[in-house]
């Protein structure tokens, strides 16, 4: 019986040690590292045009939720307030449009994008406006 009591008391002293570790790494996925988590996001609003100059010159960072498992494309980017980090699901048609200017840019390191917001919630869309 106390050989029992001893080995109880052993998991449980390790499963603190889990709860700890466990807390870590979800905070640690919860926010992807890198200079980008230090930089707020680009706000869109409804019927606006956001004006983005992208910088190219690297490629784009990825992170995945680790609830829904969407892939996000990182895109560092300056707008009238400052540096900011365009998150934009890869599979959000957007991406494939910014992708496309990009390659068109002949100065990768300032790539200007204009896009406009349509709709709210889950319909949502995005649109690049050309000029």
């Amino acid at each position: 019986m106390e050989e029992i009591k001893e080995e109880n008391i052993e998991v449980k002293e390790l499963g603190k040690k889990e709860i700890g570790w466990l807390a870590k790494e979800e905070e640690s996925i919860q926010t992807p590292d890198g200079d980008y988590e230090k930089l707020p996001g680009v706000v869109f609003e409804e019927g606006k045009i956001t004006t983005l100059m992208i910088d190219a010159t690297e490629e784009f960072r990825n992170w995945t939720d680790p609830e829904t498992q969407k892939t996000k494309a990182l895109i560092p980017c300056t707008d009238n307030e400052g540096k900011k980090i365009f998150w934009c699901n890869k599979k959000n048609p957007i991406y494939k449009d910014v992708i496309h200017k990009c390659r068109e840019a002949p100065n990768k390191a300032e790539v200007l994008v204009k896009i406009i917001q349509t709709g709210t919630k889950s319909q949502t869309r995005y649109n690049l406006v050309k000029e």
